[in-house]
């Protein structure tokens, strides 16, 4: 009986979109992992449009934050690419309580960071590992997935 591929959740400051899709296409190309969700997609369509989250129906808002905590629920591994501090960000921020609160319930999640600026953030020391990069932190990944 062959074994399920671990699924994987890349979180990601949407001002950093080209790292995201980077981390993703890492994961999208191992077979022993699945991405579990590729939010780049709607934020791309989104810019080519012409619209921020802000410019949303409550509604539309409502159901995107859904889907991603949704994802994320169905996840073995939660990957945040942590920004420089002087990047904003707070969906980034969201997703990892969701995932931390998710793993203390009866969800097995793993909360794996990465990115420089993982020692400077308070809450990224309460995930599973850190890295300081994000090919580092793909190995890790590659190898809990085994």
């Amino acid at each position: 009986m062959s074994r399920q591929p671990t699924r994987v959740y890349v979180a990601g400051a949407s001002a950093q979109l080209q790292r995201a899709r980077r981390a993703m296409g890492w994961v999208r190309e191992a077979p022993e992992l699945t991405l579990a969700h590729d939010w780049t997609a709607q934020v791309q369509a989104d810019r080519e449009a012409g619209k921020q989250d802000a410019d949303l129906l409550q509604v539309q808002q409502r159901a995107r934050a859904f889907e991603d905590f949704a994802a994320i629920r169905e996840s073995d591994i939660f990957w945040a690419l942590v920004p420089q501090p002087d990047v904003r960000t707070t969906g980034l921020w969201v997703e990892l309580g969701w995932a931390l609160r998710a793993r203390d319930g009866n969800q097995p999640i793993r909360a794996v960071c990465s990115g420089d600026s993982c020692r400077k953030r308070l809450f990224v020391a309460a995930s599973d590992a850190m890295f300081s990069t994000d090919s580092s932190a793909f190995s890790h990944i590659r190898m809990a997935a085994r």
